[in-house]
């Protein structure tokens, strides 16, 4: 599944990436990395139909750390979608802010509502039936665990959201400058063969311009690189969280695992032959 910003668009019918234009036409986003050709813009080198490549020294660096923003996409979305279990909640939720309500599936507490107004119809209608308090009191407990779970799930990819809707864009505006300072670099070469005036000073300035943009661009990437055992971490409590989730529905549902006398003997048999082996 690629998660580029035209195909979140496509493939969910409306992508959560969140966007902002700064004053220098940068367009900051959340899901997918920097495009190729910003949009918007325009190429100084008009007769070229391709962008000028980076330079080798930095070209691996950066195309490792968009490998790593668009594995870091897939893996988030796919916890929040694993997480809320809802294609609409997930995407609600994929943002760069903490949201002000955490979508929670409130299928555990319309089932809580409907066992209490059960259980009071067939009461007022003198109708004998198994008291449904327990049940509704269960899920009730269940509703309230999943979306105190959900939350704090949230909290722990705090640093991978981070990265994803912020420190990545940061990177990816110098990389911008850098790029727009590659095609002025080129722009004065092409002038100073065809001898234009002040061409040699001009080329000195986009050169001396374009090793500050790619300094402060390679600065920002090392920097951004040095996030990565926080996203390792927050991982690891997203696991944990999840194993304790788990445990946690479990032993509200332990009272409702009622066998039937078939099964209990048989369950029963069964563990008295493990036993006597």
């Amino acid at each position: 599944m690629s998660l580029n910003a035209s195909s979140m668009r496509s493939s969910r019918g409306g992508a959560p990436e969140k966007s902002g234009r700064d004053g220098g036409g940068f367009t900051k986003g959340f899901y997918g990395i920097l495009p190729k050709k910003m949009g918007g813009g325009f190429s100084l080198l008009k007769k070229k139909s391709k962008q000028v490549p980076l330079e080798s020294d930095c070209r691996p660096a950066c195309k490792s750390m968009d490998q790593y923003k668009e594995a870091a996409d897939k893996l988030h979305y796919s916890l929040l979608f694993m997480l809320v279990e809802s294609t609409t909640a997930a995407n609600s939720m994929a943002s760069n802010k903490m949201p002000v309500k955490v979508p929670v599936d409130a299928g555990y507490q319309h089932f809580s509502d409907f066992m209490t107004f059960y259980e009071k119809t067939q009461k007022h209608g003198k109708i004998n039936v198994e008291p449904l308090e327990p049940v509704a009191r269960a899920a009730k407990r269940l509703h309230e665990e999943q979306e105190k779970y959900v939350k704090k799930q949230w909290e722990n990819l705090k640093p991978l959201t981070k990265f994803i809707g912020e420190e990545y864009w940061e990177y990816a505006k110098l990389k911008s400058l850098y790029q727009v300072a590659l095609e002025k670099c080129e722009l004065a070469q092409q002038n100073k063969v065809k001898s234009a005036p002040d061409a040699e000073k001009a080329e000195q300035a986009a050169q001396r311009s374009k090793e500050d943009a790619k300094t402060k661009m390679m600065g920002m990437l090392v920097k951004v690189n040095g996030y990565k055992d926080g996203h390792i971490k927050c991982l690891s409590k997203f696991w944990k969280a999840t194993t304790e989730w788990h445990k946690s529905a479990a032993s509200i549902l332990v009272p409702f695992d009622i066998k039937d006398p078939e099964e209990q003997s048989k369950s029963t048999a069964m563990s008295s032959e493990n036993t006597a082996k």
